[in-house]
């Protein structure tokens, strides 16, 4: 997965967009703090190596490092970028590759993460036809969010599109224990992760288990799955009366939206991960 950069917002931890080298901040000082799409994927697949649990998430091979100066291989991306229909006004090659990865200055390397190849179409991100086996992947992708989350590791950009064929692809918005803005460095509060994690359960209960099982009623002979990734207003009708905190609640930290209550805990907080406990 290519490094993606984009515009400055005030704090690196709140803008929408990956942050991109300028005057007032040096690549060097992104990579510091933890903000590079490329460095958040490094991140997950070491701490999966490390753990030596790499396989719940797509297998990656390591990386390489694109010169997009170099006019060959600049031929090389054109065709492929030609064909996602990615056109500026009277563009050069030079162009299109750099507003396809939204990397203006071609004489800084591009870096990008050798994963294993799925096959998939660029323009579905639901099955064109539902089937059991689908269905049957949800409770382990399931297992592995959480195993993510007890492995020190928020995704934060959890959605359909980040699934392809059962394992989860893409880490570019993730964030890995431990980091700049983890609880050891202060400067945010010791609770950041896990509402991060809590997110990252209820984007997966809307977003894939919800909308699984609303397509599952319209097929025959396809089931629907009763998991539970988090416990929002679709599934307490079929949930027994369980204790739940009570408020003030603190508030789910989700990346591109308003924050809500955090109404229940997450089966792990990341931040707890022992990372030196590892590394010995």
């Amino acid at each position: 997965m290519p490094a993606v950069d984009g515009p400055i917002s005030g704090d690196p931890a709140d803008g929408l967009e990956p942050l991109v080298a300028s005057d007032k901040l040096s690549q060097s000082t992104i990579d510091s703090l933890d903000a590079t799409t490329f460095y958040n994927e490094c991140r997950v697949f070491g701490r999966l190596k490390e753990l030596n649990r790499e396989e719940i998430a797509i297998k990656a091979y390591g990386y390489m490092v694109f010169d997009l100066s170099n006019e060959r291989v600049q031929e090389h991306f054109a065709p492929f970028v030609k064909a996602r229909g990615i056109m500026p006004a009277n563009p050069t090659t030079a162009d299109l590759i750099s507003s396809f990865f939204q990397h203006f200055e071609l004489e800084i390397p591009l870096m990008a993460i050798v994963k294993e190849w799925v096959p998939s179409n660029p323009n579905e991100s639901f099955p064109a036809k539902l089937t059991q086996k689908d269905m049957n992947t949800l409770p382990r992708s399931l297992r592995n969010l959480r195993e993510l989350h007890k492995s020190g590791i928020v995704v934060r950009d959890i959605q359909l599109s980040q699934y392809l064929g059962g394992p989860l692809v893409d880490f570019s918005c993730a964030w890995t224990i431990p980091h700049t803005l983890g609880p050891e460095r202060g400067l945010r509060p010791r609770w950041t992760f896990e509402c991060m994690a809590a997110w990252d359960l209820k984007c997966f209960q809307e977003r894939i288990l919800d909308r699984y099982n609303a397509m599952a009623g319209e097929v025959p002979h396809v089931r629907k799955q009763n998991l539970v990734a988090w416990r929002n207003d679709h599934v307490y009708g079929r949930l027994r009366t369980r204790p739940q905190m009570s408020g003030p609640f603190l508030p789910m930290l989700g990346q591109f939206e308003d924050p809500q209550p955090m109404k229940h805990r997450p089966a792990f907080d990341p931040a707890k991960f022992d990372w030196r406990a590892v590394q010995k």
